[in-house]
């Protein structure tokens, strides 16, 4: 980016993966924490399936999913800016 500037299609295609990576990441991570949170559940109360609802339990991402579209949002801007660059070095 240094050399090129920040515009360019390579910075766009990276910010898009770390969005995806952030957005996808954060949904794997609240899923395992309820899955394990249920087994502990289960394991301490030493019954069949006491906590079978836990699941179902909606996911409160707000944050890293807002992070991640805005990561999202941030790389097709950089890739239209990056359109805008090619077409003013081909004017010049």
């Amino acid at each position: 980016a240094r050399r090129n500037g920040p515009f360019t299609p390579r910075v766009a295609a990276a910010v898009r993966r770390l969005g995806w990576f952030v957005i996808i990441g954060s949904t794997a991570a609240a899923v395992i924490h309820l899955v394990a949170i249920d087994a502990l559940l289960t394991i301490m109360t030493k019954l069949a399936n006491p906590f079978p609802n836990l699941i179902l339990v909606p996911l409160h991402l707000p944050v890293p999913i807002l992070t991640g579209a805005a990561l999202l949002t941030f790389a097709r801007i950089v890739r239209a800016g990056a359109a805008m660059d090619d077409e003013i070095k081909g004017t010049v």
